[in-house]
């Protein structure tokens, strides 16, 4: 049975009633939180992750790789994988890149930030500020396990990633443009920082998990070496492709199940199929 969300708010008597998920068609049953507190009232749907429609209007070409990890051991330290992000690294230098703005990896993301009212060279892109800093010979620092994945696969690939600790996370999880309200508090920090309206985050029933796609995590949902379950996404636009994603993915996935132990469930998200299931 697939792990459920919580949205309370709804009223019902004093027992458990059938009721029908609209998502799903599944029936499931309202259950009061406590018999005597009919304001704390909880209907379960499955959880989910999600790309609405004003985002996909803006980027119909948009691909997101979702993994889903389960059961990580996120505390222990792999000199392996501190290897392999030297090696993405090593790699990236190599390439010689004149101008990282112009790259067609980064250059596409440049414009993606435009068309929503970003102001690049103000708010890089995520992959953007990762391969500058890579360019000029600063090393990132090793984390824990899963963060330290996730990059190396974002500099190998040079595509935006962001990943959250799932049991943090409340409602659906939802790739949507901003109204300008929602709350938002960035790593590290402790002051509210909301959106600009129209900017297109990343959020939850709570608020954003992160602004500008992916410029910046929210300190509520950041991976800790504590974290166990996860959900880690991937977002492509051309020149990159779906094999390439695929094999992002894959590559990905198979690291964290090698280096955590966890299990992982891969979904892909596009105009096709806009929603999955978080197993």
């Amino acid at each position: 049975m697939p792990p459920y969300v919580i949205m309370k708010g709804t009223r019902t008597a004093g027992i458990a009633q059938p009721w029908s998920a609209p998502e799903t068609g599944r029936s499931v049953c309202i259950y009061p939180q406590k018999a005597y507190d009919v304001k704390r009232h909880a209907i379960l749907f499955p959880m989910r992750i999600t790309i609405e429609q004003p985002v996909l209007d803006l980027f119909p070409e948009l691909t997101v790789g979702v993994v889903v990890v389960r059961g990580a051991k996120n505390d222990a330290s792999h000199p392996e994988i501190e290897q392999l992000l030297r090696k993405a690294e090593s790699d990236l230098q190599a390439q010689g890149i004149e101008s990282i703005k112009q790259h067609p990896p980064i250059q596409v993301w440049r414009e993606a930030h435009i068309k929503f009212g970003n102001k690049p060279d103000r708010y890089a892109p995520a992959n953007q500020a990762l391969g500058k800093r890579v360019m000029k010979g600063n090393p990132l620092p090793c984390i824990n396990p899963l963060v330290d994945l996730l990059n190396v696969t974002s500099i190998e690939h040079l595509i935006p990633i962001g990943g959250e600790d799932l049991r943090a996370t409340e409602g659906v999880v939802r790739l949507t443009r901003a109204v300008g309200d929602e709350q938002f508090l960035e790593l590290g920090k402790e002051t509210d920082e909301p959106p600009e309206p129209g900017e297109v985050i990343w959020r939850d029933e709570t608020g954003v998990l992160c602004r500008r796609f992916n410029w910046r995590e929210a300190d509520r949902t950041k991976i800790t070496e504590t974290t166990t379950d996860a959900i880690i996404v991937l977002e492509t636009l051309p020149p990159v492709g779906r094999d390439e994603l695929q094999l992002a993915l894959e590559t990905l996935a198979e690291r964290i199940r090698k280096f955590t132990g966890a299990e992982t469930i891969l979904h892909t998200l596009d105009h096709e199929t806009v929603s999955a299931t978080i197993d």
